[in-house]
């Protein structure tokens, strides 16, 4: 009859032992990585959105700023009328 206290102790058992436990500290690890991914995917998001913002800001006020050098080219190019004088 085989001695059980004694197959725990074999090298195949050890080595099968060390890899559940390899196993279990790479599920871990995977998963704590997943989690930054998500956490910096969503930072990127936030990111992008703000570069979005700024952008469509930026182009806003180059039309306004170009509508207003077209008003102030329009009126200096009215011609004078007797009220002006």
């Amino acid at each position: 009859m085989p001695n059980t206290s004694h197959q725990s102790d074999t090298p195949d058992h050890n080595v099968v032992e060390a890899a559940n436990q390899r196993e279990t500290a790479a599920a871990v690890l995977l998963k704590e990585l997943d989690e930054q991914q998500e956490t910096v995917l969503h930072e990127l998001d936030q990111l992008n959105d703000d570069i979005e913002h700024l952008i469509d800001s930026w182009r806003d006020r180059s039309r306004e700023e170009a509508a207003a050098e077209e008003l102030a080219m329009d009126a200096s190019e009215q011609p004078l009328t007797a009220a002006d004088h």
